[in-house]
This record gives C-alpha cells, sequence and structure tokens, in this order.
C-alpha cells in the first residue's frame, strides 16, 4: 500500500472514531424530546425557537394552535426517529472502520468487508425506517406551527432518496458478495 493511501486511511480512521464517540455521547438527546413532549410548552418554544424557519406568509401563530398542538405526539416522534437515526449511524460509522482495517490490511476481498457492506445495508435501512417518524414530527410542526426545523429537515422526499441509497448499497453488497463466492470458488479449481 502506498504512504499515501495509508495517510489517507489512517486520517479518515481518526475522523470517524471522533464522530462515533460524539454519536454514543449523543444517544441521550432523544430524552430531552420526550420529556419536553410531556410539558405543555413545546409548541411555544418551537414558535419562538430561531432553529424553526417560519413558513411564508405565516409570521405569527394563533395561541389555539399552540395549545392544540400534539406535543407528546411530536416529542415522541422525534426522539423514535433520533435513536433510530444514531443507531444506523453508528452502525454505518463501525462498518466503514472495519472496511478501512481490512483496507489497511491489504484484505481487498475478504468476507470481512461483505460482512462490512451487509452491516451498511442494514444502516442504510434503519437510515429509511428513521426518515418515517421524523418526517411526521416534522409535517406536524410545518403544518401545525407553520414552521420548518432547520436543524433536522428531514421530510418525505428524504424518504424516497434514502430509498434509492439502500438500493445502490444493496447493489454493491450484492455484486461484491458474489464475486467473493467467485474468488473462493476459483481458489478451489485446480
Amino acid at each position: 500500500m502506498s504512504r499515501t493511501l495509508k495517510y489517507g486511511t489512517s486520517t479518515l480512521s481518526v475522523f470517524l472514531y471522533l464522530i462515533l464517540i460524539s454519536l454514543v455521547f449523543s444517544l441521550g438527546e432523544p430524552i430531552g424530546y420526550v420529556i419536553n413532549g410531556f410539558g405543555s410548552h413545546f409548541a411555544q418554544s418551537i414558535v419562538n425557537s430561531s432553529d424553526y424557519l417560519v413558513v411564508l406568509h405565516h409570521p405569527h401563530v394563533s395561541q389555539q394552535a399552540i395549545t392544540q398542538f400534539p406535543n407528546t405526539s411530536y416529542g415522541i416522534l422525534m426522539a423514535v426517529g433520533l435513536m433510530i437515526a444514531m443507531i444506523a449511524l453508528i452502525i454505518a460509522i463501525w462498518a466503514g472502520l472495519q472496511i478501512l482495517k481490512s483496507i489497511g490490511k491489504k484484505d481487498y476481498f475478504s468476507v470481512n468487508i461483505v460482512k462490512q457492506l451487509r452491516r451498511l445495508v442494514i444502516a442504510q435501512t434503519l437510515g429509511v425506517v428513521a426518515d418515517l417518524p421524523l418526517a411526521a414530527a416534522n409535517t406536524l410542526v410545518r403544518y401545525k406551527l407553520y414552521r420548518i426545523n432547520s436543524d433536522l429537515t428531514i421530510d418525505w422526499t428524504d424518504l424516497i432518496s434514502d430509498m434509492m441509497l439502500l438500493v445502490i448499497i444493496g447493489l454493491i453488497y450484492y455484486i461484491y458478495r458474489q464475486a467473493i463466492t467467485l474468488k473462493q470458488e476459483n481458489e478451489l479449481t485446480i
């Protein structure tokens, strides 16, 4: 392996480990959404927050809309979606680290990489599942409070793009698995 490739994989591994550590520490964030969801001031804090953008022609929200906002449903949807998304990211980053480790060992066509690609498919599937509650929660905010979450802009179009990415990752996994199978059969042939 060239020095540049070795340096690049080492640098990427360090960044991925840092991201992984920060993700593990942020696993408690969804609990905040559940706690705030059972409070009655969640809608008011959304309306007053600078993290939520105002939908065009709706700068003001009525007090009735604020009191009728489903705080608990929003909190639970956000918590479930965030938890699933974080777990998916942890799985994907760990799989990426293991693939980099195999590349570092010059083990380009191994069963371990197939296993990690399968984990990437699982992680992307979880990402698609996480889009459902997150998009539902953001739809609630958009149509009940006329706000758009600028920090977490997941909507229904993200579901389609994530499904397309799942298909692409699935195809890569399938092709790579077939290549490993052919390689193993080739090694057994005299």
